[in-house]
């Protein structure tokens, strides 16, 4: 079959002539290596022209036919269609119009690179026996019903007339790359069209608070990506502006530096984790805190620098101390009870994002005792996403909503609409994870998810795969490094010394230490509650189809990216990924 340009006709072109729509279909059974444009507009100067079809057949030539279906005729007067039992005449010589096109498509464009390469032109009456004679038509430039539909013998026939060079079929396929190429947009455009758009809806979600107004215990539950952070800003704002204490905590250093930042002229707000904001207190306090014959207060300084300072090598948590979560979930929450008692603090309103990470006994004792009128009485909020569990993955929403509600009675709120990744990345998400989200951002333009295999599959050699991709976007698409982060399943993921011998030309720096020019990189976990444009995740192995742990972490990693999202998976994974989508389908 020929390739046609477009693949179907134009609807338009068919609905006034039917006829172009069956020489359409007829030229599309032509030979495989014929290259058909159809309804091909030539501009010559002031003036433009129309041709119904291109035929650039090689070894052939370069073809300009027009199409002239129904009753066709020509008197003294001119040509003419039979219609209503009358004559219409039509002032447009069909082979002239055809003989024109053909010409100013080889001189003003293909004789500029190609010289003295065959063409012609014919005309096709494909309703009609032409029965017309005289000098100034070649019956050879003819085909009617007598042709029995045989385009490729008409071809041959406007060949023969044609005596020069006939295109070889390198240069067919250049010819068409010339006349009518793939119009695609810039990668850096689209991105940036999306993230115009999800700015936009972003602010549309501010407008769920006012419907809250009224009620001051709120859980409020939202998958990835809709505005739950946002939200608990805004919420600690409002509150604040009212001359209230306000405290909004959450579990992840990096949202907590986003938040601060966010928060940073208001003088009634105090943004933390739960846990920097437990252990300071306790110092202040003036209580001393070893842990296994090591002065804590030192090691943790250390611990939010060596997070701030993170790089391919260096773990930020000391290796082999303060392992487990009942140090950090019983022990420290116990001490900053004890703390209180000598040193009380309260807040007006205390505000909990990744709430899912919090929702314990011990922490909520803390907040308890932080909050004025306490869980019972006070006034608080709390965002939580439970598919972001990866903290405590046996916390089932259930379990953390009868966890809140032992504590007092509070009022439900449900985000639905995703308001962070385009529908492309969204669509994905919903099939490998199997969750069910609404967008509201279905017209936005955008990039489609890529999904890039290891080489050889083999995961160390993902290394040299991201050299190709960083330079692809910074290098050929312009886009801006500090619109990409790079994340990792685990600290020290692929990237020995050796390994980055082969990104050379690119500068990373741990995300949230901002260096112009470095591309930012950290782990999918680190990275929960936090966005970006451009997302590479790295080392994915699988999608958790039997492991909801490794599900969790991926449904993180995957949510990230605002606009595009890149993911370098193994082979293992690609057909996970494919079996979902067969039975998804």
């Amino acid at each position: 079959m020929a390739t046609m340009i477009p693949e179907k006709p134009f609807s338009e072109n068919v609905r006034k002539s039917p006829a172009e729509g069956r020489v359409f279909e007829l030229f599309k059974n032509a030979p495989d290596d014929w290259i058909v444009l159809h309804s091909y507009r030539v501009i010559t100067g002031d003036t433009n022209t129309e041709i119904d079809f291109v035929v650039l057949a090689p070894g052939l030539g370069i073809f300009g036919i027009e199409v002239k279906g129904g009753a066709i005729g020509r008197d003294n007067v001119g040509w003419y269609h039979m219609r209503e039992g009358r004559k219409k005449y039509d002032d447009t010589d069909p082979f002239k119009q055809a003989e024109n096109g053909i010409r100013g498509i080889m001189n003003n464009y293909i004789n500029r690179m190609w010289r003295d390469l065959a063409f012609g032109y014919g005309v096709m009456f494909p309703d009609i026996n032409f029965n017309i004679t005289g000098i100034e038509v070649d019956q050879c430039q003819i085909f009617d019903k007598k042709n029995n539909d045989n385009v490729v013998e008409f071809i041959e026939r406007l060949s023969e007339k044609a005596h020069y060079k006939k295109p070889s079929q390198m240069e067919v396929l250049q010819i068409a790359d010339l006349l009518r190429g793939n119009i695609k947009p810039e990668l850096n455009d689209l991105i940036e069209i999306a993230e115009k758009g999800l700015i936009r809806l972003t602010k549309d979600q501010i407008n769920v608070l006012d419907l809250l107004k009224g009620n001051t215990r709120i859980l409020i539950e939202g998958s990835a990506g809709t505005g739950k952070t946002i939200l608990a800003i805004e919420a600690a704002k409002r509150a604040a502006k009212q001359g209230k204490k306000v405290a909004i905590f959450c579990y992840n250093m990096l949202i907590a530096e986003w938040i601060k930042k966010q928060v940073e002229s208001e003088v009634n707000i105090v943004a933390n984790t739960i846990h920097d904001f437990m252990i300071s207190h306790i110092k202040l306090s003036g209580f001393s805190f070893a842990h296994e014959g090591r002065n804590f207060f030192e090691d943790w300084e250390t611990i939010k620098k060596n997070q701030k300072n993170w790089t391919w090598e260096l773990d930020p948590w000391p290796k082999g101390m303060y392992d487990g979560s009942d140090f950090w979930e019983r022990c420290i929450p116990q001490k900053m009870i004890e703390a209180l008692g000598n040193n009380s603090i309260e807040f007006d309103k205390i505000i909990l994002d990744e709430a899912q990470d919090l929702i314990k006994g011990d922490y909520l004792d803390v907040i308890d005792k932080l909050l004025k009128g306490g869980l019972l009485e006070g006034s608080w909020i709390m965002f939580a996403d439970f598919n972001q569990d990866v903290i405590r993955i046996e916390n089932t929403p259930e379990k953390a909503k009868n966890i809140i509600r032992h504590r007092g009675e509070y009022t439900e709120c449900s985000l639905r609409e995703n308001c962070r990744n385009t529908i492309a990345i969204g669509k994905q998400i919903e099939m490998l994870m199997g969750f069910d989200i609404k967008y509201r951002f279905t017209d936005i333009d955008c990039p489609e998810v890529r999904f890039e295999l290891w080489p050889e599959n083999k995961k160390e050699l993902q290394t040299s795969k991201l050299a190709e991709i960083l330079k692809e976007l910074i290098d050929r698409n312009g886009i801006d490094r500090k619109e990409i982060v790079i994340l990792l399943r685990t600290n020290k993921s692929l990237l020995s010394e050796s390994a980055r011998s082969k990104l050379r030309g690119f500068t990373f720096n741990p995300y949230g230490t901002e260096n112009p020019g470095e591309i930012a990189f950290t782990t999918a976990r680190r990275f929960k509650g936090m966005e970006s444009p451009v997302v590479i995740l790295m080392d994915v192995d699988s999608y958790g189809k039997e492991n909801d742990n490794v599900k969790n972490m991926m449904y993180v990693g995957l949510s990230r990216a605002r606009s595009l999202l890149i993911v370098l998976e193994s082979k293992k994974a690609k057909e996970e990924r494919e079996n979902v989508a067969n039975t998804v389908c």
